[in-house]
């Protein structure tokens, strides 16, 4: 991903610094490089969780990230819709976003994943703590929200609602 301001990672390191007071063997994964990725370093130095945090640079192993993790976090301030997101629901990850662009389109409250407000440090930070706490509920979101994904936005699914048109438009000629 790229560090930059827009994608509320501030945010996410303020939540760490939160879950890890609870959880203080919790990790969290940033991968990307970006105007802000000195920031935020220093930021986690700030908050003392230096050692929870870990910074991947650019990374072309996407699978590996998403299978070394328990849970998805955008903490984005302003999105389209988030690939990011897709890639985490095709590996049965849940996810956790913010509800901005077209996360809503991809993302039902509390069925395939959780939409927070930008900023919301507590409600991200409460959903996390659940999340790690409640692995049964967190497996269970990640299987729907790559069943969702897949029937919304899988390659098949977009060409049978294009062949959908076609023939309805032939219909009405």
């Amino acid at each position: 991903g790229r560090l930059s301001y827009e994608k509320g990672l501030d945010t996410l390191l303020k939540c760490a610094a939160a879950v890890v007071k609870i959880i203080p063997e919790a990790r969290f994964v940033i991968a990307g490089r970006g105007p802000e990725e000195e920031n935020l370093k220093s930021y986690t130095r700030q908050l003392g969780i230096e050692q929870n945090v870990i910074f991947l640079g650019h990374r072309s192993d996407a699978k590996n990230i998403y299978n070394s993790i328990d849970v998805f976090v955008n903490p984005s301030l302003t999105e389209g819709i988030a690939n990011t997101i897709l890639e985490a629901q095709a590996m049965e990850k849940p996810v956790i976003t913010t509800d901005v662009g077209g996360s809503g389109e991809i993302i039902t409250h509390n069925a395939n994943g959780f939409l927070v407000q930008p900023g919301d440090v507590a409600d991200i930070t409460e959903k996390i703590m659940y999340l790690l706490k409640n692995k049964d509920v967190a497996e269970k979101i990640g299987r729907q929200g790559r069943k969702v994904m897949y029937e919304k936005f899988s390659f098949k699914d977009r060409l049978r609602k294009i062949e959908d048109l076609y023939v309805e438009l032939t219909k009405r000629r």
